[in-house]
């Protein structure tokens, strides 16, 4: 995904910046360090974003229940939503199940048909075939509409394969108290050589996403 905005926290970050072990102690260290800018906030005004669209097949169901189960035990400050496309929005028992957990849930008409032009990478960073099908990319520009998701001030997507073990509350903490903050981006360095190449251009990885929600940034995405 190309980058599509200036300001992001990038490779430099890293978790040891604020506290983590309270919450108390973590807002304390942001309303010190930037009281100038901090607007008071709220733990509505920012929210974790998981995702399911496609087919929302039995396992997909569980990726995300699991994933959603493992977040909302390190007991985060901020309120959990999920984006459901099409499919797993009319799959009443996978919405009855995240709603007893707790998980607010934002019907998210799916992106379709999408076509991209130059060299197309698959999720193994390698280049595909120029006649791939696109249902993978059709799923990774659906999730921006994260974007639309403008009653949160900062929002923080994660994919529903990932398992979070420790509270990354501070990611979200820091993007409300730091209005400079326009992206927390997850670069593609980690993968191998070919991801990094200079042809690939400036991509990075929307499976660990912070945004801040904006109706125009949604429209320009469109």
């Amino acid at each position: 995904m190309a980058a599509s905005h200036d300001g992001y926290i990038g490779e430099g970050w890293t978790s040891t910046n604020i506290p983590l072990r309270n919450h108390a102690a973590a807002t304390s260290s942001l309303l010190l360090s930037h009281q100038s800018n901090f607007k008071a906030a709220s733990n509505t005004d920012a929210a974790y974003v998981l995702s399911l669209f496609g087919s929302c097949a039995p396992s997909h169901r569980l990726n995300l229940l699991t994933a959603a189960t493992l977040l909302l035990r390190t007991q985060p400050i901020f309120p959990v939503v999920a984006m459901l496309g099409n499919r797993c929005w009319t799959t009443q028992p996978l919405r009855r199940q995240l709603d007893r957990l707790g998980v607010v849930t934002v019907h998210t008409p799916e992106v379709s048909g999408v076509q991209c032009t130059g060299r197309r990478f698959g999720p193994d960073s390698k280049a595909l075939d120029v006649n791939a099908t696109s249902s993978y990319f059709d799923a990774t520009y659906t999730i921006l509409a994260a974007w639309d998701l403008v009653k949160y001030r900062a929002v923080l997507v994660l994919d529903s394969d990932l398992a979070v073990r420790r509270s990354l509350d501070h990611v979200l903490l820091a993007m409300l108290a730091r209005p400079e903050i326009a992206e927390a981006r997850t670069p593609e360095g980690c993968l191998d050589a070919v991801s990094v190449q200079p042809t690939r251009g400036n991509y990075f990885n929307t499976g660990v996403w912070g945004v801040r929600p904006d109706h125009g940034d949604a429209l320009a995405g469109k």
